[in-house]
């Protein structure tokens, strides 16, 4: 059917459910030229192969890494989308045609105007991130990474509980194998010759079985490398016997009098 004016009639569009709306997707920000491209000509890459779906969200919001310079390791800018098309890397970036995935696919999100959060999200925990979703009202409401997903901030309670007993410890250890990073500690502590890891469980990702035999092969092989795995889970930490536990572990042994 054509309207009196003979243009085309146009279908009507169709409406996005309630969720999409307000749903964001979450990027990481590897390199400052990225971070500026986001800024300035306000578009985003993806690679398909990633299964990330970008058609399915209203806003980006972008982590860049902390080498990126002060804004690095927190959330500070979402901006919303306004399209997203599929193209060749070598026609996103014209400049770069020699890189390995030149001719590889990725969706380019095309963005409004960045908007800044009254408060960052920062990353105290240190978590690794790639890509992952909240809503608008989480990503505005959290103050910290574990919050966009409902993730109590295990590590940050850990932290001050070894403060408190005077513990000291490196966050994040790297433990590296043939010069590659292996595996990260939560919590590294270094006594009398021992190497201890204390790892803080949350409910919602070891609570699975896949997960927990990735725990199993981690800790079997720290082990065999001269590592005493501690794995405090989220009940322990939250309601505070966690601190009674690494007292216990991190007692010093009794010594035993020879009598004559």
């Amino acid at each position: 059917m054509r309207p009196p004016d003979g243009r085309t009639a146009r279908r009507p569009a169709r409406a996005k459910p309630a969720g999409v709306k307000r749903r964001v997707l979450l990027g990481v920000v590897r390199k400052i030229a990225d971070l500026e491209r986001f800024r300035k000509e306000r578009w985003y890459r993806i690679p398909v192969s990633s299964r990330v779906s970008p058609r399915r969200c209203r806003y980006l919001a972008v982590y860049p890494i902390r080498s990126c310079g002060p804004g690095g390791g927190k959330i500070e800018y979402y901006a919303p989308i306004e399209s997203v098309v599929r193209r060749r890397r070598d026609r996103i970036l014209p400049g770069e045609k020699s890189h390995p995935r030149a001719r590889e696919v990725y969706w380019k999100l095309l963005l409004g105007r960045p908007r800044r959060l009254r408060v960052p999200v920062a990353n105290l925990c240190r978590r690794r991130l790639t890509f992952a979703y909240t809503t608008l009202e989480n990503l505005r409401a959290a103050r910290e990474l574990g919050e966009l997903f409902s993730v109590p901030p295990l590590e940050v309670i850990l932290a001050d509980i070894l403060v408190r007993l005077g513990v000291e410890s490196v966050p994040q250890y790297a433990v590296t194998d043939r010069c590659r990073i292996r595996y990260r500690l939560d919590f590294a502590v270094f006594r009398a010759g021992e190497k201890i890891d204390l790892e803080c469980d949350h409910s919602r990702w070891h609570g699975v079985r896949r997960r927990r035999e990735a725990d199993r092969r981690r800790d079997r092989w720290l082990n065999n490398r001269g590592w005493r795995v501690i794995r405090l889970t989220e009940r322990e930490i939250l309601s505070g016997e966690a601190g009674e536990l690494v007292k216990r572990t991190l007692r010093p042994p009794v010594s035993r009098r020879t009598v004559k």
